[in-house]
């Protein structure tokens, strides 16, 4: 998120090069919205195809990396467990 938040503050300031950066070292563990910023800039021309490409692969990396049974039970019986929210 930090990393995220560093891109955002050098894309204000113009510094694309840089904002770009902090988005792919974002997205490269994991954060969604980075990763919505990399493909961003690869449709405007500020990230090469190779650049995206390994950005997905580790972003993808970082998702399954977190994944587990044990997790995923653990998510099922917290929501259960959890007043409903309207």
């Amino acid at each position: 998120m930090s990393r995220h938040n560093l891109g955002v503050f050098e894309a204000h300031y113009g510094t694309m090069d840089c904002a770009m950066r902090h988005f792919i070292i974002a997205a490269k563990r994991g954060h969604d919205d980075s990763l919505e910023e990399v493909k961003k800039g690869f449709r405007e021309g500020l990230v090469t195809k190779h650049d995206l490409e390994k950005t997905i692969r580790d972003y993808q990396s970082s998702h399954d990396e977190t994944k587990s049974e044990l997790r995923d039970r653990a998510k099922v019986i917290n929501n259960l467990l959890s007043p409903q929210r309207f």
